[in-house]
């Protein structure tokens, strides 16, 4: 187990000290699946990030196997682990100061991770994720994670990065569009065309795969990186 998580550190290109991602590896590692008390302490995150970014009047919507989920199955998938929210580069600036309270007055970790290199549209050094995480021994990453992903607008597309390996778009379409759906006593932002996103970025999502690839199998990857 020590030799596989150094290893995972080592291949963890996020921009944070070496300590941070000997961290996020063991979690990797040795995360659950989403059931019982992490279960309930995750959606009780989730639907503090969503109120939040609803009072700030940031556009924000359900993204990749949390959407399939609530979707398809009325819940989160036990083997997704975390939760997945996608929001515009434009609104950061309306919440990027306000996000830290959730460390300072909640306990949790709040993580800026940023791209490490140009990879047009996206420049090196702005915010690709903001990753909001319980703590462990008040230091180590906890289990219950709601991951807020980034997007830049060009044209007609939006773009992000994966881990700073593969970028990512799909039509704005998708996603200028947005309506609520309820979930578990929460009002949630999906895209009004749900069905037609899922569509593009994994084809059959109505058909479960518990073993996928957010890098090599999303059919909206325009590159590696």
């Amino acid at each position: 187990m020590i030799v596989q998580i150094w290893r995972e550190a080592r291949l963890d290109d996020r921009s944070v000290s070496f300590p941070h991602k000997l961290a996020a590896a063991w979690l990797r590692l040795t995360r659950k699946p989403l059931e019982g008390r992490l279960l309930e302490k995750t959606l009780k995150l989730t639907g503090m990030v969503t109120e939040f970014l609803d009072k700030n009047e940031v556009d924000y919507w359900l993204e990749g196997g949390t959407l399939i989920g609530v979707m398809r199955e009325k819940r989160l998938l036990p083997w997704d682990h975390d939760v997945d929210l996608s929001m515009k580069a434009e609104d950061l600036g309306k919440i990027v100061k306000k996000i830290k309270k959730f460390r300072y007055r909640y306990g949790y970790r709040v993580e800026f991770v940023r791209n490490k290199e140009d990879s047009a549209p996206l420049k090196e050094g702005e915010i690709r994720l903001i990753k909001i995480q319980s703590r462990r021994l008040f230091i180590l990453p906890g289990f219950v994670q709601v991951d807020l992903f980034v997007k830049v607008r060009h044209e007609n597309a939006m773009f992000w990065s994966i881990r700073n390996k593969a970028l990512k778009s799909t039509p704005a379409e998708f996603t200028d569009h947005l309506i609520k759906t309820d979930f578990e006593g929460m009002s949630l932002s999906i895209p009004e065309d749900y069905d037609g996103y899922l569509r593009y970025r994994y084809g059959d999502w109505m058909t479960p795969q518990k073993e996928y690839d957010n890098i090599s199998d999303d059919k909206s990857i325009v590159r590696n990186l």
